[in-house]
């Protein structure tokens, strides 16, 4: 029943469950998904990321997390079955809609 939405059959859905269904209507100034690389490397705690001229003016502020920092990494730690690992993955909050809403990776 994730973005609750509790159906199966997609031609059942009404306008209002289609378009949640395909827009998460994501605010990017709330996306907390961190890019992680296994150096430590001061210069990339803060960056700044959409800079390219295809980007068409989202650039934001980012950093680059360690790998064991990742939450992740946490998830891997933890976890004691494939089902277990896919339901802790899939819980993390990755960002928040427009209405403050959080949006998880299963969401995604």
């Amino acid at each position: 029943m994730r973005l609750g939405i509790n159906k199966t059959d997609p031609n059942t859905l009404t306008e209002e469950e289609v378009r949640k269904f395909a827009r998460l209507n994501i605010d990017p100034s709330t996306i907390t998904w961190q890019r992680v690389l296994d150096t430590n490397d001061r210069f990339l705690r803060k960056i700044t990321i959409g800079q390219g001229s295809t980007e068409k003016g989202y650039s934001r502020q980012a950093q680059f997390d360690i790998a064991v920092a990742s939450e992740i990494m946490a998830v891997l730690a933890l976890t004691d079955s494939l089902a277990d690992m896919k339901e802790r993955l899939g819980r993390m909050v990755v960002a928040s809609d427009k209405d403050g809403q959080p949006v998880t990776a299963e969401d995604l």
